[in-house]
This record gives C-alpha cells, structure tokens and sequence, in this order.
C-alpha cells in the first residue's frame, strides 16, 4: 500500500501519522533496553512493522543518489543477519523458525528505522536517548539492588575463595552477580553486568559536551544516569569492567579537548598513521601465526615479544578460529582452544564469534558494516546539527558496547544455567538492536554538506566542541 502513494499522499501520511509512530519507536527502544519480560522476539517483529511505517520518511527526503549510499551501510549488515540465522548455531541449537525470522527482521528494522528518523527534522533525538539510557540505568539499577541486597557492598573482595553449591555444583560468589530476567532473578557472570555498567557509564563521553556553567534539569537526568553507572562499578568492585570504560571515555576527551589548529592536526594525523602502521604489522602477524607452520610458531615463539603478544590466553582462541575459517566458511561448533590444552565455548569477543559461528561471509559482513559505521559517525559529528550532548552520548554509546564486546563479550552470561536457550550469541544481544538503530540515525554520506538537504536541518558550520554555545 505504501509502495502506490504518491509523494502528496506520503506528505499527507506523515503529517497525520508521524508523531504517533515516533512516539512507539521511543517506546519500542525503551522496552527494548529494559528487556522487558524476556520479550525480544516480540521487539524484532514490532521494529520491523514500524519500519515499514516509517518508509514514507526517506521517500520525502531522498533524492536520487540517497537510497544507494544507504545500501551500503545496509547490505553487509543484512549479510552479517542472514548468514548468522543460518549457521548451525542457530539453525540447529537456538531458535526456530520464527525465532531466526524475527533475528533477521528485527537486526535490519532497526538499522532502517534509525536511518528513516534521521529524515525527520522533528524527531526528538534527546527523548529517544532518554528512553535508551533510562531503559538500561532501570535494568542495571534493579539488578545492582537486588545484588547489594543479597552480597553486600564489596562482596567481590570480601567473598574471594568463597563458594556455593547449586545442584551438587560448586560455584565462586565473588564471580557472579543478580540479574533482573524477564521475572525472574537469574545469577550472571561479572563480565555480562559489567557490559551494562559500562554501557551506562559511557554517559560521562556525553556530559563531557556540557558547560559546567549550563544548569539543565534534562542534564541532571543524564548526571543521575553516570552516577549509578559508576556505583556499579565501585561498589561490587568490577575492576576488569571499569578498565574496559578507561578506553571509550580517552577517545571522548580527545574528541572533546584536542586542539583544532594546524599543527595539532599534523600531529594527530601522523600519530594516528603510526598507530595504523602498528595495527598493520599486528595483524600481518596475527594472520601468520594462525595459518603459519611450525616454522612460524617456533619463531614466534622464540621472540618474547612476539610470544607474549600472540600466545597469550586472550589471543589464543581467536587464532584458533581464524586458522580454522576455510575448514568451516559457513560456520561451525567445533573445538576453540584458549591454550594448547583447554577448550572454550567462546572466544569473548564477538567479530571472532562472528566468524565461528557465522563463517566467512557473516564475518566480512560485520567488518565492512563497522568500517562504514565509523566513517558515517565521522562525518556525523562533523555536519549534523544535533547538540553536542546528543552527539556525544551517542559515540560514547557506541565506543563503550562495541570496545567492550570486542574483547569481553559473553556468549555464556548465566551461572548456573545451562540450557542453550539461556546462551546468548551476538546477533541475538538487544544491545545490538539499540546499537544500529543509533548507527542509523547518524548515518551520513560523503555528499553531505554543512546544510544537510537530507537531514532537512540547518547546520552549525563551526566546530560543536569550540562553540557550543551555538548548540544550545
């Protein structure tokens, strides 16, 4: 029906329809982030018959050349979806069929339904921050109570070496904490409620875009949002997650306090070629060290630092996967070693998950969607007229979830469950839904210019850091 309405009936619909619709998009992401009852199969299919609605959106904004820039943000993310609802994880282990319809569906919807919002210059951004953010600060938040409640304030010190035992099991208290699951309480491990305490304390990367001087009561909602993030951080004490905070909030303060003249852009420029050629050489060696023979191991292993940095239990199984892709393409539970002689279910991070799960084209997928992302958040931040609040929030947000599940995710989150249906594979998180709804909204093409046409919004052409007070 949509598809046969002419730009005045779309203009038309829009104009009768168009609040309500943003209105249950702000719900849908709250109930999303709060993951309320358990119910994200039902958020998948509600997304995507919201972006079906909201289809008319770029329609009116668009022009000819648009659709195709946002295909390509969009094809490798609906590769990465497809081949993932494919692998035998899914297919044969996790979900039926409605269950991976709805994976698909819902990963892709919310992508396009950040993307059609942006195209609405009356979209009120700042509320669908506050909808994300106070979903998660209420999850953490109930979770940290119910934990506080049953171990105390820094159990994680007090209780070292000691245990519990659940169904004949023997488990460590200091390893797991509460956590609010559909009705129920469930036992996690520390690394899972650190990912949402430190999703939660990216707020700081946001407030750091805020004059102190400025005295906003929606700025103390955002205070009171970092505040808890950071007490769930201190008070178990979750040491590992805090560090994993350190990295987003550096890149924010560079973003936010570096210098905008000449020579400190040179500066920056060749630091960040010098770190590039780094990056180079490291993965040069990685990709030797997973297909190398013996030769390339026993060198390897006779250089310290080689040793140290590509033998090391972190490392390991990502090797393991990456030296095993063309034996498994399309993906496939077989044996990831974490050492010579242990065997894991994960390798903690999840493009290397990805690609054990999903195979090759799953993998290339996710890596060209988040190169694009970057590069799209890039020039976001440069052209986009949001407030410097908005715009920070957002990038902390995505730094702080995608830092952190690169190298610490958790595919098996619950202690003392182990039921397939509780484990939690990337391409099933609710994060990543919330994640590419904000990748989305701030996508931005190279065209782009300082009075976006596409974002039907004036846009300050001075830097938001220096002149913030143009933004508020």
């Amino acid at each position: 029906m949509l598809l046969v309405m002419s730009k005045f009936d779309f203009g038309s619909y829009v104009k009768k329809y168009g609040s309500l619709v943003t209105f249950l998009v702000i719900e849908i992401l709250l109930f999303t982030s709060l993951n309320l009852a358990n119910y994200g199969i039902i958020y998948r299919y509600i997304g995507f018959f919201l972006a079906i609605a909201l289809i008319p959106f770029p329609i009116l904004a668009n022009k000819q050349g648009d659709w195709l820039d946002f295909f390509g943000l969009f094809l490798p993310l609906f590769v990465f979806a497809v081949f993932m609802v494919m692998s035998p994880l899914y297919s044969l282990y996790l979900e039926d069929l409605l269950g991976n319809i709805s994976i698909l569906l819902g990963i892709v919807s919310f992508l396009f339904m950040g993307y059609a919002l942006s195209k609405n210059k009356d979209f009120p951004i700042e509320k669908a921050l506050m909808a994300i953010f106070g979903g998660l600060a209420a999850l953490l938040g109930i979770s940290f109570l119910i934990t506080m409640y049953r171990y105390a304030p820094f159990y994680v010190i007090n209780y070292i070496g000691k245990v519990i035992y659940y169904d004949g099991e023997v488990y460590y208290i200091a390893e797991e904490a509460k956590w609010l699951y559909a009705f129920s309480i469930k036992e996690v491990n520390l690394a899972h409620f650190g990912l949402y305490s430190v999703v939660v304390s990216s707020v700081i990367g946001g407030l750091l875009f805020v004059k102190p001087k400025q005295k906003r009561k929606l700025d103390l909602f955002w205070v009171g949002i970092a505040v808890l993030g950071l007490l769930t951080l201190a008070l178990l004490p979750n040491i590992t997650a805090a560090k994993w905070l350190l990295p987003p909030l550096a890149i924010m303060l560079i973003i936010r306090f570096y210098p905008r003249g000449k020579k400190a852009m040179q500066i920056l420029n060749y630091v960040l070629l010098a770190l590039a050629g780094v990056a180079a050489a490291g993965i040069l060696f990685f990709v030797l060290r997973s297909f190398g023979g013996t030769s390339i191991q026993n060198f390897i292993s006779a250089n310290p630092l080689l040793d140290k940095l590509l033998n090391n239990g972190r490392i390991y199984p990502f090797a393991s996967v990456f030296g095993n892709m063309f034996s498994y393409p399309f993906g496939g539970l077989y044996d990831i070693y974490s050492s010579p002689a242990t065997i894991v279910e994960s390798t903690s991070s999840f493009l290397f998950d990805t690609l054990y799960q999903g195979g090759i084209f799953a993998f290339i997928g996710l890596s060209i969607f988040l190169v694009v992302s970057t590069l799209s958040l890039v020039r976001y931040y440069k052209k986009s007229s949001d407030s410097a609040l908005v715009k920070g929030l957002i990038i902390s947000f995505l730094l702080s979830f995608f830092i952190y599940s690169m190298f610490n995710y958790q595919y098996v989150q619950m202690i003392h469950e182990l039921d397939l249906r509780y484990k939690s594979p990337f391409a099933s998180d609710l994060l990543l839904l919330i994640s590419v709804f904000l990748i989305g909204y701030t996508f931005t093409t190279k065209s782009a210019g300082p009075k976006d046409p596409l974002l039907n919004k004036k846009v300050v052409e001075k830097d938001p850091v220096v002149d913030q007070d143009l933004l508020y």
